[in-house]
């Protein structure tokens, strides 16, 4: 009786182990369609669709993207509640779109003038101020978000239908501009301007009809856009901008939960990548296209260091009241700020490091040249 016991036990733990082994075989053939959606046109996403083809294939299969272009499953207000309710799996966005989530990434991040050493060095600093700040990965984390990857756009910069004689914020006398930064907006106003919100299709036919005479804006988004038809001259604070906006790329917490162990190392074997060719792929058309279509359109004048503390100084006290403000919803502020302003102060681009990203792998730059 016992034998016959015994026997009848060896079977369940054979069908039970046949059973396990099924299950843990479906899961590893299973194919996750992602959903991915870039604030961009597909133009200007050849490095990260590089990565996005690198994915797919190391997954075997396993990984397939089903992708979208500038907003075009969920409207740009409705990415963070995207990501929240899991209606997408991974976002770009900007922060400081959505700035009551993110006064950190987004408000503090986008301050004018901060006159980063290049392109480059920003793009690396703000990954290294993110990647040492708790309180910067939480405002992915408390909104139902993982981080993945982030660079900073190309600089801001003054362009205008009109001629710019002057080399100082007077310039805005008498121009109606198109300016989203809030900062940069009240400068407009104080010097005799007219600071207006625009999204960017509307930038071409604001010019076109005269609604707006000047486009503060970086010089990809104004080129793919077909503005340079009517900018006629240009006010530049160097490679690094008037200011600087990040992009950022995010996975929903619901859908990077649901990835088995082997999936979330191959994202991560690819984060810093990720980080690195969105930031190229961007340079190469800015240096390759954009860059020199504006040169044919208008005359450049690119500020020097002491023009461009001019405008520092005259932006002071609304970037001091902006920080009152930004510390009131993060007390962490001031310490990233300072954080940035130090590392700004010290880039050696030899030497520079960007530290260690949120999933504990070292993150790696490249130079884009």
């Amino acid at each position: 009786m016992k034998k016959k016991i015994m026997a009848v036990f060896v079977a369940c733990a054979m069908v039970l182990s046949l059973a396990v082994g099924i299950v843990s075989a479906d899961e590893g053939d299973k194919v996750y369609t992602v959903s991915i959606q870039f604030t961009f046109p597909e133009e200007s996403a050849t490095g990260a669709k590089k990565v996005l083809s690198e994915i797919e294939e190391e997954s075997n299969g396993r990984i397939k993207f089903e992708t979208y272009y500038s907003y075009a499953y969920v409207e740009q207000a409705d990415v963070p509640e995207g990501l929240e309710t899991g209606q997408l799996d991974i976002a770009g966005f900007m922060p400081v779109e959505h700035a009551g989530k993110f006064p950190l990434n987004g408000t503090l991040i986008s301050l004018p003038l901060y006159n980063y050493p290049d392109w480059n060095a920003a793009s690396q600093i703000y990954l290294s101020a993110l990647y040492n700040s708790e309180d910067m990965l939480a405002e992915f984390t408390n909104h139902g978000m993982v981080f993945w990857a982030g660079y900073i756009c190309p600089g801001f910069q003054i362009l205008s239908t009109k001629e710019l004689n002057s080399k100082t914020p007077d310039l805005f006398s008498g121009l109606t501009v198109m300016c989203d930064q809030a900062e940069v907006s009240q400068l407009v106003n104080v010097n005799s301007g007219g600071a207006i919100n625009a999204f960017p299709p509307d930038y071409l036919t604001n010019l076109q009809n005269g609604v707006a005479d000047t486009l503060i804006q970086h010089v990809n988004c104004a080129f793919v856009f077909g503005c340079f038809d009517y900018v006629k001259s240009a006010v530049f604070f160097g490679e690094s901008g008037l200011y600087n906006l990040p992009c950022v790329y995010a996975f929903s917490q619901s859908f990077w939960d649901s990835l088995p162990e082997d999936l979330q190392a191959i994202f991560i074997a690819h984060a810093s990548e990720m980080c690195y060719e969105s930031h190229a792929s961007d340079y190469a058309l800015y240096a390759n296209a954009a860059y020199p279509a504006l040169e044919e359109a208008a005359d450049i004048v690119v500020l020097n260091d002491e023009e461009i503390a001019v405008w520092q100084d005259a932006i002071s006290g609304v970037v001091d009241a902006s920080m009152e403000k930004i510390t009131k919803d993060s007390a962490a502020a001031p310490e990233v700020y300072g954080a940035i302003k130090q590392m700004i102060a010290d880039y050696d681009a030899d030497t520079f490091e960007i530290g260690t990203n949120n999933f504990g792998e070292t993150a790696v730059w490249q130079t884009a040249e």
